[in-house]
């Protein structure tokens, strides 16, 4: 195995979307390097918000070298590159030239990249500190994906194998109630025949379909608590692709985490493959090795606090540090009001 590059306390490793390089030399068993600059992430810092206006298509090393003027590899190049690294080994020669290459033109690229960025960022208040800390969560992104979930991998599998089943058991539970499915398959027109029975106003998109985001029942089931059990089976519907799944060999749940990926500055990883994402009552899957345990730990209010700490706005503080507040903007736009009873908190 090759040994680790030699980096000491006072080096800085600068990389484009570090999780993968980090996550690199945890498969190597190599240490990771102490300081971090992810110039991924700074890019994100830069034009975050901003896309359509700057005219981006996204976060890649290509977008951001495109953006600023400078050279890369040709996208058709790069792409035959890393199709012939996922394809796998046997590699010839040729092969083996290639794949040196492609990966030393992104090296190459950010002895450009770099001053540009610095550029934009640089005058920013404690802008490298900032920089170090987004390096920093690189750097534990990287232990999450590698690491990954323990998932009782033979109830996922039961799970899987059934899931046509489980599907019909959910809408079976609300199909008297609310006669709009046909076996599995919701039926708008149904649905919009019910809504008028039942006087509930429902929005359209400008073609004059029912609109039927996760968003849109979300809202809808707040004004009309009789849409609470359909908002449930269409969340469940819609976000357990089980099958897709990522459920390794070892029984762990791991897929890209897509770090700053939000405009929130969020993870966003594929809702399908992720563990968390879909419906609260998937995690009863998480299930730790015999001899361990874990803990589920979550912040309360984060958005508020930090909204109100950036904002300077006093009457969301006073709501955050009373413990009166919730992360639902409607309940923050009741306590702006002075609508504060006790238990829309609850």
């Amino acid at each position: 195995m090759a040994s680790p590059p030699p980096f000491g306390p006072d080096d800085l490793y600068v990389a484009y979307y570090a999780s993968a390089e980090m996550g690199c030399h945890l498969a190597l068993g190599w240490p990771l390097p102490a300081h971090v600059l992810d110039l991924f992430t700074e890019f994100r810092t830069f034009s975050n918000g901003r896309d359509d206006q700057l005219g981006l298509k996204g976060a890649s090393l290509l977008a951001a070298l495109a953006f600023f003027g400078l050279s890369h590899l040709d996208p058709d190049v790069k792409s035959h590159w890393r199709e012939r690294v996922i394809a796998g080994p046997p590699y010839d020669d040729q092969d083996r030239v290639g794949i040196l290459d492609y990966c030393a033109s992104d090296v190459f690229a950010l002895q450009g990249l770099l001053p540009r960025l610095v550029d934009q960022l640089g005058g920013r208040p404690l802008w490298l500190d900032h920089a170090l800390l987004r390096g920093r969560y690189m750097r534990a992104v990287a232990r999450m994906e590698y690491t990954g979930v323990p998932v009782d991998k033979p109830l996922f599998e039961r799970m899987a194998t059934h899931w046509g089943q489980i599907k019909s058991t959910l809408i079976d539970e609300i199909r008297q109630e609310y006669p709009f499915y046909e076996g599995t398959t919701f039926k708008q027109a149904k649905f919009a025949a019910w809504l008028g029975e039942k006087g509930i106003a429902w929005p359209r998109t400008e073609s004059g379909h029912l609109l039927l985001t996760e968003d849109t029942f979300k809202k809808q089931a707040l004004t009309y608590p009789i849409l609470g059990p359909v908002r449930e089976v269409q969340n469940n519907l819609a976000k357990l692709r089980i099958t897709d799944m990522a459920i390794g060999a070892d029984g762990r749940n791991r897929t890209l985490l897509s770090p700053f990926r939000a405009r929130t500055g969020r993870n966003q990883p594929a809702a399908s493959r992720f563990i968390f994402a879909p419906s609260v009552w998937l995690r009863r899957l998480i299930k730790p090795e015999p001899g361990r345990a874990l803990a589920y730990i979550d912040f309360t209010s984060q958005e508020i606090g930090i909204a109100a700490a950036l904002s300077g706005d006093q009457a969301m503080m006073q709501a955050y540090q009373s413990g009166a507040c919730s992360s639902e903007d409607i309940l923050y736009r009741r306590l702006r009001t002075g609508f504060t009873d006790q238990s829309l908190t609850r």
